[in-house]
């Protein structure tokens, strides 16, 4: 039977929460320094090339779409929301690469109530997207805890009552 490393998973999971960190960190200052007109002018810039070869493209249809609709306080909102998300993953990620006991609990809180809103999110947009990070939340919860449980586990063998 093959063995399952759960503790290999989880220190991938939080390297895949540090590259998520940086890609919310900076989408967030873009939103917040750049004007939506700006935005959808960088996007047609980038995707030109794309619509000249096929200008039914889905996903840059669906972005212009919503970049053209964005109001400025729904640009705040998502800016706002994203630097929060982004700078306190990274915080928990730091502090569970140096195994703070503490660090697991805030970070199955904080993504348990994160995922809550997502499953909200999705019920409205029908996002993907969406739903793969949500699951992927959902998973990180399950190894954090595992993680937590075995850490837990190595102290009070090292230090029996």
């Amino acid at each position: 039977m093959k063995k399952i490393y759960w503790h290999e998973i989880f220190e991938a999971s939080i390297f895949l929460k540090v590259i998520n960190s940086i890609w919310e960190i900076t989408s967030g200052l873009i939103l917040v320094f750049v004007s939506s007109v700006n935005l959808e002018k960088f996007l047609s810039f980038i995707s030109h090339k794309e619509l000249l070869e096929d200008p039914r493209d889905v996903f840059i249809l669906f972005v212009s779409d919503k970049l053209h609709h964005l109001s400025t306080s729904t640009k705040d909102f998502v800016a706002f929301y994203v630097l929060f998300h982004g700078f306190l993953n990274m915080f928990l990620a730091y502090n569970l690469f140096k195994k703070r006991h503490w660090s697991y609990l805030v970070a199955i809180g904080f993504t348990s109530i994160f995922s809550v809103y997502q499953i909200y999110r999705i019920n409205h947009t029908g996002s993907l997207f969406l739903l793969g990070v949500t699951i992927f939340d959902i998973f990180f919860i399950y190894l954090t805890q595992r993680e937590y449980r075995r850490l837990m586990d190595i102290q009070n063998k090292q230090n029996p009552l």
